[in-house]
């Protein structure tokens, strides 16, 4: 799939996929790379981020019904989470690269230097 930032309407998210979006960006804060099978453990599961100062947030999206399967709540619908990844992408956070040919989620500036503090603010 190939994602380009939307410049008159940014994405908008509801709560779960909100909480998904977090997850991820928290985990490019960490990792800076992310392969599609990793994006797509964190938009189910979840993370587990500790920023510098030591406290540990468990960002985890309300349970998707049967795993999120079609029909039950969007895992393997794919406007779901290409609707997270373009949130990240419309508000500057993530982009993609290639690394040994492969196509990897990475985080951007932006992302690095946003303080997480128990909330995701979005600055626009």
């Amino acid at each position: 799939m190939d994602f380009t930032p939307n410049k008159n309407k940014k994405q908008t998210l509801g709560y779960n996929n909100h909480t998904s979006s977090m997850a991820m960006a928290l985990y490019l804060k960490d990792h800076t790379f992310m392969d599609w099978n990793k994006m797509m453990d964190l938009w189910l599961n979840g993370y587990t981020y500790t920023n510098k100062k030591g406290h540990t947030y468990n960002i985890i999206p309300d349970p998707r019904p049967n795993g999120g399967f079609w029909g039950g709540g969007g895992h393997g619908s794919p406007t779901n989470y290409v609707t997270t990844i373009q949130y990240l992408i419309d508000h500057g956070y993530i982009t993609f690269t290639h690394i040994n040919g492969f196509k990897l989620f990475t985080s951007t500036k932006k992302l690095k230097h946003t303080p997480f503090n128990g909330s995701w603010k979005v600055n626009g």
